[in-house]
Order: C-alpha cells, then structure tokens, then sequence
C-alpha cells in the first residue's frame, strides 16, 4: 500500500527543513574545531545539553547542560586542543522530522596529530535532538556522542 501523495510545498519545506539540520550537524564540526566561541554557543540552545560517554553502558564522563556550562567547556577545550591540532568529521547522519523537532543519528571520527601523526583519537555515534528556534535556525537542544571502538595501545613491535 502506498502513502497518500503529499502536496508539493511540503515536500519542499520537509526538504529545506532537512537541508538545515544537517547543516546545523556538519557546523558543529567546523566551529568545534575553530576558535569562535560565540559560533559554538550559536547552534544550541539556551538550555542545550551536550553529553560524552565513552560506551552504551558508561555514565556520562561529559555532561554539560546551557550556555554557561558549554561555553566553559569550549574555552577549556580549546585550550587543551589548540586549533588546528584534531578535526572532528561527522558522517552519514539519518534526519528524522516531526514538525519543528527532528532527531539525527549519525557516526563520528575524531582525528589528531600525536607524534607527528594523523591518528584517529575517536569514534562512535551522536544522538541528537534538534529544534526549530522562534528565530527560524535550526539548534541543537540535545547532543549525545557515544563512543565505540575505543583506540588501545599498539602491541610492541619486535
């Protein structure tokens, strides 16, 4: 059984609607990486929550809820990892819509210079939930990165 067809403006809004929340999800990745904490504040909301566990299982090793507490972490953050030294990458995230909310699961790589080296630092999943401002842009309310494969030391080389 088919769907009922759907008019072509909501067809068009649905799809400029997830056009701007994958937008919204690729710029965490550029403005985490840089160095403008005004930007970073800008794609959550005011009461936005961004947590970090390092598996399904583990308690939440990051968790940071509003401006205040997200703009401390992105200044200690950048001062722990200066621009320039790691690149976040988000990949083939899945938008799900519901009116003005809309829930992204996509994959995550976290890469690094250590030693000289681009090494990959981490891996996993974010879990978000995004919303519709009365402004219009799409923020992120919730962010949830769990890890996965988590790197291990190499075996020593004989």
């Amino acid at each position: 059984m088919s769907s009922p067809p759907v008019d072509p403006y909501t067809r068009l809004q649905r799809l400029e609607d997830q056009r701007a929340v994958t937008d919204c999800i690729h710029s965490v990745c550029h403005v985490v990486d840089g160095t403008d904490a005004a930007a970073w504040l800008d794609l959550f909301t005011p009461d936005g929550v961004f947590t970090w566990r390092a598996n399904d299982g583990a308690a939440p090793a990051l968790d940071l809820h509003g401006h205040d507490a997200l703009g401390a972490w992105f200044a200690q953050h950048r001062s722990n990892n200066p621009a320039g030294s790691q690149m976040h990458i988000v990949l083939h995230p899945i938008v799900s819509l519901d009116g003005d909310a809309a829930r992204v699961r996509s994959a995550y790589q976290t890469l690094r210079v250590a030693d000289g080296q681009i090494v990959v630092a981490s891996t996993g999943r974010y879990e978000d939930l995004l919303v519709r401002s009365p402004d219009g842009v799409w923020r992120l309310a919730e962010r949830h990165a769990i890890g996965a494969m988590m790197r291990q030391a190499a075996p020593a080389r004989a």
